[in-house]
């Protein structure tokens, strides 16, 4: 703690308000405060030390010598003013009840309306637990010393679940024989989800890796692709009257995207669309998009991340052709699945809004 006398004694000075006068010669950019040029914080000190003030100082420039006699002479009064500048006021007339200056316990339900509405997830997180810190020191009063254990604990982030903690059943489909099994159960639905993995982001040089499925929650199938385009192209054809069925809905996120990239294995996805970027563009356009906050916002859930598969984007990155296909699946799969929760709470959303028509007939 520095109090008066170590502040004295760092400036040589006798009083801390002849701080005022230093800053009024060494000037302060953060508060624009321009000071005399030349000066800096010990030359200010030690002026301020043999004169006592500004004024006195400028009343004995004859004493000086050279540049600093003539920067001060020239720049007397930009002198004054910066000491000016650096003079808090501290008898401004406001009234004010000093009863009303002590920390009281804040509203938590009002906080929790506020701290949704503006998303402070992080800054939440961190307010409420260093609260609940502090609240079970023992004797120790402060803005949350009269709340509960229970009050705070209501305000913890709840950990994210994440495909280790979530009972699923994602399957890995093949042979012919299964595809057609696929193909059939999907034909049934009204609606369908799916997601393409693939080499690159660019639809238009991206290889397709595999395809993946889902129609409930917690289910999905994944199809793994051939390397070669031919091979490729002829195991795709099994799902080619799918995807072209314009009476079956297909969901996506980014399906302009898989759309591009099927089109080049001579399949044309047809029917209605669910995308749900677009979904959550019309419910929270300022907001960001992309699967991971998606996932995080709508279902508290952390999906795989790409880089724990291939590696950080960058010239060293892997490609999703090079994991084991097991590993894929996983990943994939996953990612219709989510795909189709989103869906679920994003369509509801979407009428309670009344932005349905609009998605439907517009975007």
């Amino acid at each position: 703690i520095v109090g008066v006398a170590e502040i004295c004694e760092r400036y040589s000075i006798a009083t801390p308000e002849q701080l005022i006068d230093i800053l009024g010669l060494w000037g302060d950019a953060s508060d624009n405060i321009p000071g005399v040029p030349g000066i800096g914080e010990k030359t200010a000190a030690k002026l301020i030390s043999t004169y006592g003030s500004v004024e006195k100082l400028l009343e004995n420039t004859h004493e000086l010598k050279g540049k600093q006699k003539e920067n001060l002479e020239n720049f007397a009064e930009q002198a004054l003013q910066s000491k000016q500048l650096a003079t808090i006021i501290t008898d401004v007339p406001i009234d004010f009840e000093p009863e009303k200056l002590k920390l009281q316990s804040p509203d938590m339900e009002k906080l929790q309306e506020l701290f949704d509405e503006l998303e402070f997830k992080t800054f939440a997180k961190r307010m409420f637990q260093d609260a609940q810190k502090q609240s079970q020191a023992a004797d120790q009063q402060d803005l949350f010393s009269d709340l509960s254990n229970e009050e705070l604990d209501s305000f913890q982030e709840v950990e994210k679940h994440t495909i280790l903690t979530t009972k699923h059943e994602y399957q890995l489909v093949d042979d012919e024989a299964a595809i057609k099994v696929l193909v059939v159960q999907l034909s049934k639905e009204k609606n369908f989800c799916f997601d393409t993995e693939t080499t690159a982001i660019d639809a238009h040089t991206a290889e397709l890796v595999g395809i993946s499925f889902a129609i409930k929650a917690h289910h999905g199938w994944y199809v793994p692709m051939p390397e070669n385009y031919h091979d490729c192209q002829q195991k795709l054809s099994h799902f080619k009257s799918l995807f072209e069925n314009e009476a079956i809905e297909k969901t996506g996120q980014n399906l302009k995207y898989d759309i591009a990239v099927l089109k080049w294995y001579d399949i044309e996805v047809k029917g209605p669309l669910f995308d749900t970027i677009i979904a959550h563009y019309l419910l929270q356009p300022d907001q960001r998009h992309n699967m991971d906050f998606l996932a995080e916002t709508y279902l508290n859930y952390q999906p795989v991340s790409i880089e724990s598969l291939i590696g950080k984007k960058g010239k060293n990155q892997g490609s999703m052709r090079d994991i084991e296909v097991e590993k894929v699946k996983e990943y994939a799969t996953e990612d219709a699945d989510i795909t189709l929760q989103l869906r679920q709470k994003l369509e509801q959303d979407l009428s309670s809004q009344g932005v349905r028509k609009i998605f439907d007939e517009i975007e």
